[in-house]
């Protein structure tokens, strides 16, 4: 498990174009506590802030901001490793209680994703937070693969402001 506690910012600044701030895999843990991630608004072509392949993320206060990803995903990407032939199905999994997602964008209509917020295809479980002035093609804010992908809401999480294909929801 690394764990992430403080008041600072992480900022990229490398110039890259396909790369994870963080990648998180099978038995592997991320713990957020009052750090900025920060994007810093560079113009990636796949930037993800945080990909959860299928390991754990939990963030329990801070900010992920101003990531930018031509696809999906540019703050939080949940995904799933599936491989049937192996009998492999082992999904990724984001906690969401308490901090804010927020200035994230995913910019190329032609590819039809979204998910500036977060992109899932394993397990979200949001039980507090904000995720607010997401800019995507589809679900600004969140965005659940119909075939994969589940979305667990509890308590009290904020989701508002975000903004998909021009028009804010």
């Amino acid at each position: 498990t690394l764990t992430l506690n403080g008041g600072g910012t992480l900022l990229c600044k490398a110039n890259t174009t396909d790369d994870n701030l963080f990648y998180i895999t099978e038995d592997a843990s991320l713990v957020i506590n009052g750090i900025t991630l920060d994007g810093n608004r560079m113009n990636y072509f796949e930037l993800v802030g945080i990909r959860v392949q299928d390991g754990t993320c939990t963030m329990n206060s801070g900010t992920i901001q101003n990531f930018k990803n031509i696809r999906y995903g540019a703050a939080i990407y949940v995904n799933r490793t599936y491989k049937p032939e192996e009998g492999i199905d082992e999904l990724g999994t984001f906690y969401f209680n308490g901090g804010t997602i927020t200035g994230n964008v995913t910019y190329d209509s032609s590819q039809k994703q979204g998910g500036a917020g977060i992109y899932n295809m394993g397990v979200v479980e949001m039980k507090g937070g904000t995720i607010t002035g997401n800019t995507a093609v589809l679900g600004g804010g969140i965005y659940a693969n119909s075939s994969a992908g589940e979305v667990k809401i509890s308590g009290n999480p904020t989701v508002t402001d975000n903004t998909v294909d021009g028009k804010q929801n």
